[in-house]
């Protein structure tokens, strides 16, 4: 049985780019789809997922990008 389930969301800012979308709505899907995952893994009795939302890298972007 699974016990643990790591995501790195990435692909946002291109997938928002490439659809025309605002990176803002992109990011309102990434947050509903994250949760609809938090119900699986209680569903499937995972017990520890792990979320990377944050790399040194992002620092590189400017202020507004960031907040």
């Amino acid at each position: 049985m699974l016990k643990h389930l790591a995501i790195i969301p990435d692909g946002n800012r291109r997938y928002a780019k490439k659809n025309k979308l605002k990176l803002n709505k992109v990011y309102m899907i990434s947050i509903n789809k994250i949760f609809e995952i938090m119900e699986w893994c209680k569903e499937e009795k995972i017990k520890i997922l792990s979320l990377w939302g944050f790399s040194t890298e992002n620092w590189k972007r400017n202020k507004l990008e960031r907040e």
